[in-house]
C-alpha cells in the first residue's frame, strides 16, 4: 500500500475499513485467513465470490489485519449478510474482526440497512464463535434455500444480545443499530412450574 491513498469507508478508533484491493485479497496472510474461514487447514479452492459482494480491508494503524465481505439487500431488501470475516493469524485475539463488524453495522445503518445476517461454514469454529460474540444468533430460516447454503450456519443479528464486554470495549454504544425482525407470539403464557 506504499504510496497509495486509500479512502476509508468507516473508522472506529484505530480500526479502519477501506475498499479492499486485489493486492489485499492476494496478501499471503489474508489468503490464508480466507482459507481458514472455510475450515481449519483447508487447502482447496475458495468458494466462488457471490454477486454483489463488497469487500473491505481491515486496517489497524495502517497495517492490514483482515478482510470483511458482505452483500447488501440479502437475504431481503434492507438487510445485509456477512460472507467473509477473515483476520490474519498473527492479528487474532485483539477483537479486530468484532470491532470491524460492529463499525460496519453502524455505517450500514446510515445507509438504511436495518438487519444483519451472516453465513458461516460449519467447519469454521472461530467464525461461529465470533458471530455469537457479536450478538448474532443461529437462524435456520435460510439454510434450505440451496445455492451454496449447504454446510453453512446462518446467523441473524439480535439487538437484545449485547456483544461480550471484551469485544464491545470501544463499541458498546454501537451494539444495536440493527433491529430484530423475527416474529414473536402475540402474548406469552405463564411459565410452567
Amino acid at each position: 500500500m506504499a504510496g497509495a491513498v486509500m479512502s476509508e469507508w468507516v473508522r472506529d478508533g484505530e480500526i479502519v475499513l477501506r475498499e479492499a484491493t486485489s493486492g489485499d485479497i492476494a496478501d499471503e496472510r489474508i489468503d490464508f485467513a480466507l482459507h481458514d474461514q472455510v475450515e481449519r487447514g483447508y487447502e482447496g479452492a475458495l468458494p466462488a465470490t457471490r454477486d454483489g459482494l463488497e469487500r473491505y480491508a481491515i486496517e489497524v494503524d495502517g497495517r492490514l489485519v483482515g478482510l470483511l465481505g458482505f452483500r447488501r439487500d440479502v437475504p431481503r431488501v434492507g438487510a445485509m449478510v456477512v460472507d467473509d470475516l477473515a483476520i490474519a493469524v498473527v492479528e487474532r485475539g485483539h477483537a479486530y474482526g468484532t470491532r470491524a463488524l460492529l463499525a460496519a453495522e453502524r455505517r450500514l445503518a446510515e445507509d438504511g440497512i436495518g438487519e444483519g445476517f451472516a453465513r458461516v461454514p460449519r467447519g469454521n469454529g472461530r467464525g461461529l464463535y465470533i458471530m455469537l460474540r457479536c450478538g448474532y444468533a443461529p437462524n435456520d430460516a435460510f439454510e434450505d434455500e440451496g445455492s451454496g447454503n449447504e454446510g453453512v450456519t446462518w446467523f441473524q443479528r439480535n439487538p437484545a444480545l449485547e456483544p461480550t464486554a471484551a469485544s464491545a470495549s470501544t463499541t458498546r454504544s454501537a451494539a444495536a443499530p440493527l433491529r430484530d425482525t423475527r416474529s414473536r407470539p402475540a402474548h406469552r403464557s405463564s411459565p410452567a412450574g
